[in-house]
Parts: C-alpha cells; sequence; structure tokens
C-alpha cells in the first residue's frame, strides 16, 4: 500500500516579465524618533551604497506613505525633521497625534 504525505503549504505566486538587474544595499536600522513641538526628529544609521533615503509616515500598522526623499548629500548623516521641510509631501505633524515611521534607502 502506498503512502502519501500531507500537503505542504500553500504559496501565492504571479509570474511577470523580468526586470533589469538591482543592487542589494541593507536596510537602514536603529531609526530612533524624538517628539518635539509639531516635529518629529528622526535619525538612523547611514547604509553604505546608498544614494539618499525615502522616509514614510502613517498613522496605523500597514498604514504609510511617502514624506519625503533625502538627497546624497544627508547619505552619511542620515536625519530627518518632519514638520520643517517645505518639500514634505504630507501636512506637518499635529500635536496629540501618533505616527509611524519606515525609512528605506535607495541606490544607484
Amino acid at each position: 500500500m502506498a503512502f502519501e504525505t500531507p500537503a505542504s503549504n500553500s504559496v501565492t505566486v504571479t509570474p511577470r516579465a523580468a526586470t533589469a538587474a538591482t543592487s542589494t544595499i541593507a536596510t537602514p536600522t536603529n531609526l530612533v524618533g524624538t517628539a518635539g513641538d509639531g516635529k518629529v526628529y528622526l535619525s538612523w544609521e547611514p547604509v553604505q551604497g546608498a544614494n539618499g533615503y525615502k522616509i514614510y509616515r502613517g498613522t496605523g500598522a500597514g498604514g504609510r506613505a511617502l514624506l519625503d526623499t533625502i538627497s546624497p548629500a544627508s547619505v552619511n548623516t542620515p536625519q530627518y525633521t518632519d514638520g520643517t521641510n517645505p518639500g514634505a509631501l504630507l501636512p506637518s505633524p499635529v500635536n496629540g497625534t501618533t505616527y509611524m515611521y519606515h525609512v528605506t534607502a535607495t541606490s544607484p
């Protein structure tokens, strides 16, 4: 009598066209946020090989929107103050509201 094991876990996959090779860089680490009056000060460890960073902000789990980008001039001293940059894509933080921030590194 033949024996068959239970089924493995399921996986969902969507084929897509091949894309150009991407460079692999590390994820930013040690993101620290400090609250100010209508501002949030962010800093993190620099990522070797990065040529910029994208800062995302949200108010709920899983929800986030692009807040701003940092140019190569700031790559080695990554920091950002939310609430002082006129080029930000989102309004300044509001006192009393809890925000979640994420940072990604970009490469050439």
